[in-house]
């Protein structure tokens, strides 16, 4: 039932215990493809430990994790794509209670599950509130939580073939772009119970560099004829938090107005938004 895609890169402190987690699942019927992207440490030795018939391992230069995710997706079998990174966790029931939450609520295309953010001893859920079920506007949920996470949501194959696997330009906000499509098409299920483990700044994690602005998913978001309300304010507060984290935080103040200059349309937007709402 589901195809599992795992892009590997340079994770031989965490692969084991990922692999282990979901090879551990108390639902059987999927099958795991690891994308060797190019490692050059010890994750493959360490994948030698394991012997597993539904594994299947494929090995490519080093191109970046939205290529591997796009080659893991071109190689898959089953109708669900499930997504996990390299250094997260599943729990055991991840995979069942998904299976659960697909035929409960069977016009949804994408599923997607509560899950926790570790960083170091601190541990916390990412989501409060929500409710099991269809949900009314993820754009609305979306601006107050993180609603989700790649390691959490699984995707009808069908509809990845309708709008398009990761944009493999954007190195920062990948997943976010690909959600946005396809919220924008089609229904999402919401499991609120917290399955998976998201462990913050593991190594070569995402969140230590700083994207040149065309890598970021911020510099190509925009509005289309349909886009409403809460999807806008969305895509407009997205760009303006990347502005200033560029300008405050990573102190690129060049990498900030080129942002703004790009996005300037959408940025205005903003207080128009607010006041004519």
């Amino acid at each position: 039932m589901f195809s599992i895609v795992l892009p590997l890169y340079n994770k031989e402190y965490y692969i084991l215990k990922t692999v282990k987690s979901v090879l551990n699942q108390s639902y059987e019927e999927f099958e795991l493809i690891i994308i060797n992207d190019g490692s050059t440490d010890s994750s493959l030795e360490k994948l030698d430990s394991i012997k597993d018939k539904r594994i299947r391992l494929i090995n490519q230069s080093n191109q970046g994790v939205s290529i591997s995710r796009n080659q893991g997706i071109k190689e898959s079998k089953c109708e669900y794509i499930a997504f996990i990174d390299a250094d997260d966790i599943w729990d055991s029931n991840y995979l069942l209670e998904m299976k659960q939450l697909i035929f409960e609520y069977p016009k949804a295309k994408i599923y997607g599950a509560n899950f926790y953010f570790v960083d170091g001893n601190k541990i916390k859920t990412a989501n409060s509130g929500l409710k099991r079920g269809y949900t009314d506007n993820y754009f609305r949920l979306v601006r107050n939580s993180v609603v989700l996470h790649t390691s959490s949501t699984i995707v009808n194959s069908k509809a990845l073939q309708t709008v398009g696997f990761f944009n493999s330009s954007i190195k920062r906000g990948e997943d976010l772009d690909l959600f946005v499509r396809l919220i924008r098409k089609f229904e999402l299920a919401y499991l609120p119970e917290a399955k998976n483990k998201y462990f913050l700044n593991t190594e070569n994690s995402s969140n230590q560099f700083v994207p040149l602005p065309e890598e970021s998913f911020a510099y190509h978001a925009k509005f289309t004829e349909d886009s409403n309300y809460y999807e806008k304010l969305y895509l407009v507060t997205l760009i303006w938090k990347k502005f200033f984290k560029y300008l405050l935080i990573d102190k690129k103040v060049q990498y900030a107005f080129s942002l703004l200059y790009k996005q300037k349309s959408i940025m205005f937007n903003f207080f128009s938004l607010l006041f004519n709402h």
